[in-house]
């Protein structure tokens, strides 16, 4: 789950590195530091093995996904309640939990995982 904090944090990360980067090599090496994949291992816990690679591979790609597509959620009526459910993370959301002057606003990202509110509204 993504925050804006950290898909901020790692924007700047990237664009201070581009700089440093010497070629492809480097850059294989190095981005999945630069986006926050760390400790990848294979089942073993051995951190150098092609199994490893392609595990800190996968993840470094699902990151860079989530930076730039926040994922989205629907929020789940949980009948007799005030409250909805996220349908990615499971947190509890009131129906009233924002409101201005005259009505409720709505929900547009869930507060624990950040995940658009596609519908559910």
């Amino acid at each position: 789950m993504t925050s804006d904090k950290e898909r901020r944090e790692v924007a700047a990360r990237l664009r201070a590195c581009a700089q440093d980067v010497s070629g492809t090599r480097d850059f294989a090496m190095y981005l999945s530091n630069w986006v926050g994949i760390e400790g990848v291992t294979d089942d073993e816990g051995n951190p150098f093995t092609v199994a490893a690679d392609r595990r800190c591979a996968e993840r470094t790609i699902e990151k860079l996904a989530d930076l730039i597509d926040r994922p989205t959620c629907e929020m789940k009526s949980i009948p007799g309640s005030s409250h909805r459910a996220c349908s990615r993370c499971g947190a509890f959301v009131r129906r009233d939990a924002a409101t201005n002057c005259t009505e409720v606003i709505p929900v547009r990202r869930c507060p624990n995982c950040g995940a658009e509110v596609v519908s559910g509204r």
